[in-house]
């Protein structure tokens, strides 16, 4: 799969862009490097990755959806109190 960066968003990327008639849809997700644990350092996995919808932005006058594909992330060390953020 192809990924756009746009410019001048930092560590975004563009998922998909999608327009049916008046209305379009665009999701992005963060660019992650490497994630450490913030509560012992140690290596973190995604967990989850959701999609959270955000309706009726105004752009050039017509509707847009903006979706973010999210990460849930988690900690590696099954000792560590943060388990997940």
């Amino acid at each position: 799969m192809k990924y756009l960066r746009p410019r001048g968003l930092k560590d975004v990327r563009v998922v998909h862009y999608e327009r049916h008639a008046r209305e379009a849809e665009l999701c992005v997700e963060q660019v992650l490097g490497a994630v450490s644990c913030p509560g012992c350092a140690a290596p973190a996995r995604v967990k989850e990755r959701p999609v959270v919808r955000y309706i009726d932005l105004p752009v050039y006058g017509h509707p847009m959806r903006l979706l973010w594909k999210k990460h849930r992330m988690r900690c590696v060390n099954e000792h560590c109190a943060t388990k997940s953020w």
